[in-house]
């Protein structure tokens, strides 16, 4: 039978095929799980289809989600998709200006939101254009208008819960004919690290081959097998991880506090996990100062145990075989120290996924010997098919894996990574130039640097975006070095700057999850923390060329986040936001770092 080449159709046929099989799980007032089955959720599907019909959403409009992860987004997505509209995911923690800038780009004429409140920071002219509001929560008739479908005028809006919805479908409403491969799908709008949002369309075609590409790198599970859905779906990302599990023949669980997730993870044991690094690096730190809190006898045994792991990580790296001995007493110690270990991961983890960001090479490594590999991935919103991804048995820490099936990736003579392929986009939504993003061949410049290696996997060397150019005429990847710095005990969140200066200096946020830094920080004695970070610092900097450590560090004390704008929805850090905010600070650090050297001792500032 060929692959299903829609979304509809690929739901529709995993209902035909598993009907009785649990498709996803979502929490109830009372905090147990709520099964669903297949057959259930593809008439949960159709029945909010034939609603959204009814209020008139038409193939081709765009309703735009404003709502965090939930079962009601993945449902009303699916809707949408069915009757052929276009899906835009708007994330609901963005500020207000945020959210009225995709509205009106994107030309939604409906949208999905947990209130009429939540559009309340809205102009009026973004509020008239919006035909039909749907919401979870029942809201005063003023809130979103105030009319009925009889009573509204043409272009006025109609304000219905979810409820009434579902209701206008049960009633037997015609969800009208499937789209085709080539109609929009989706919209997605880039995460806004270098500017504003951008947004991108794409057709069924193009996310049903993505799909396939993942299942194909990913390959089958053995048996029922859970997988989170917590990451924002209005990032695209999530949305395609959960067709995968549809594809393998997972369950989906719907998270609805993503600040639990870990929690879950060890009480539902899922198959694998995916999320950006950060969420990596404080698991790894979380089971790093667990074992550190071990008994003496037990904490010597977890260290002899990791130490045997990374020999033999070692061996298989170089690919030689690992010697018997070895492999005798890491079978030993894995059976007594790791699989304990590995129960904070649940029990069942087979692999986990990560993307978006470099990942620490301290983090990659400690999974890899935890014997539940972190598994790299590269992709970017301009290409909806990830063009390389580490295989379940088939990685290279530290790489971004081989290129998958459907993309064609090659370097340039600056060292640059091309792709064209299914899955690359056109242009822009109202781009006046699409032609300058592609060479004349129909490649897109990515913006991203690389290499391969001999067996084909892809390496990344920096970002033209983050590439700092000192003004000794030093070209350096900000990237590479924040990654280095993670390893130092203490900083969490990392962005080093430098761009024009002679010397480069980083914004950090400290690691309250020590006890060390926590107190210290509640009592306001920052300057004893001085000594271990400048021991750190200077450890970390042997992995570093002289002109690429650096001279100084602002140490501040609130995490970078969405709320305050350093961050984009799926957590990528804007740099120039966290410049532009510490300005007054980094001007200081940055003068007072001018006439030192390469080797002098690094200069630390604390933002009260």
């Amino acid at each position: 039978m060929p692959a299903p080449t829609t979304i509809p159709e690929l739901i529709q046929r995993r209902a035909q095929e598993r009907g009785d099989s649990v498709a996803c799980c979502h929490i109830t007032p009372n905090r147990g799980w709520a099964p669903t089955s297949w057959r259930d959720y593809w008439r949960e599907v159709t029945r909010y289809a034939a609603g959204l019909r009814a209020v008139g959403l038409r193939p081709g409009d765009r309703l735009a989600i404003l709502l965090p992860t939930c079962r009601a987004w993945d449902l009303i997505d699916k809707a949408a998709l069915t009757i052929g509209a276009v899906v835009v995911g708007v994330d609901p923690h963005a500020p207000a200006e945020h959210v009225q800038t995709i509205l009106r780009h994107s030309r939604a004429r409906a949208v999905l939101a947990r209130s009429g409140e939540s559009l309340a920071g809205l102009d009026s002219a973004t509020r008239s254009a919006l035909a039909i509001v749907i919401t979870l929560e029942a809201a005063p008739a003023e809130a979103t208008g105030g009319v009925t479908l009889e009573a509204a005028p043409a272009g006025a809006t109609v304000a219905w819960t979810l409820d009434a919805l579902a209701e206008l479908g049960a009633a037997g409403a015609d969800p009208g004919p499937l789209p085709g491969p080539k109609d929009p799908a989706v919209l997605v709008y880039t995460s806004g690290t270098t500017g504003t949002p951008k947004g991108i369309l794409y057709t069924h075609e193009q996310i049903t081959a993505s799909c396939a590409a993942i299942t194909e790198v990913l390959g089958p599970v053995d048996g029922p097998s859970r997988v989170l859905c917590w990451l924002p779906l209005a990032n695209l990302f999530q949305r395609m991880v959960n067709l995968w599990a549809a594809a393998a023949g997972c369950t989906v669980y719907f998270i609805d506090e993503p600040e639990r997730v870990l929690e879950h993870v060890r009480a539902l044991g899922p198959v694998t996990f995916m999320g950006v690094p950060r969420v990596f690096e404080k698991l790894h730190h979380g089971i790093q100062a667990q074992l550190d809190a071990l008994p003496p006898i037990q904490r010597t045994a977890a260290r002899v145990a990791l130490w045997v792991g990374r020999q033999c990580a070692a061996y298989r790296r170089e690919d030689r075989p690992v010697p018997r001995e070895l492999r005798i007493l890491r079978a030993l110690l894995d059976n007594l120290v790791l699989r304990e270990l590995r129960e904070a991961l649940g029990g069942s983890m087979k692999f986990m996924l990560t993307g978006s960001a470099p990942c620490p090479q301290a983090t990659l490594e400690f999974f890899e010997v935890l014997g539940v590999p972190l598994l790299e991935a590269y992709g970017m919103s301009e290409n909806i098919i990830p063009m390389s991804m580490n295989r379940p048995g088939e990685y290279r820490v530290g790489s971004v894996g081989r290129p998958t099936s459907r993309n064609e990736v090659t370097i340039a003579e600056d060292g640059e990574i091309l792709v064209r392929g299914l899955g690359v986009f056109s242009g822009y939504e109202q781009d006046p130039d699409p032609a300058s993003r592609f060479t004349p061949d129909r490649y897109l410049r990515t913006g991203d640097y690389g290499r391969f290696d001999e067996q084909g996997f892809l390496y990344l060397t920096g970002r033209k975006s983050d590439l700092l150019k000192t003004s000794t005429g030093r070209r350096i990847a900000a990237v590479r070095v924040e990654s280095v710095l993670r390893s130092v005990p203490g900083l969490d969140q990392i962005v080093v700057l430098g761009n024009g200066r002679r010397r480069l200096v980083a914004v950090a946020t400290l690691d309250r999850g020590r006890p060390e830094f926590a107190a210290a920080l509640a009592r306001g004695e920052l300057t004893a923390l001085e000594p271990g970070l400048r021991a750190g610092l200077a450890a970390a900097g042997g992995a570093l060329a002289p002109y690429e450590r650096i001279a100084g560090l602002l140490c501040v004390r609130e995490g970078f986040s969405v709320a305050g704008g350093e961050l984009t929805a799926n957590l990528k850090v804007r740099r120039d936001a966290v410049e532009r905010k510490y300005v007054d600070g980094l001007e200081d650090l940055f003068k007072s770092t001018e006439q030192g050297t390469s080797g002098a001792e690094v200069t630390i500032r604390w933002l009260a």
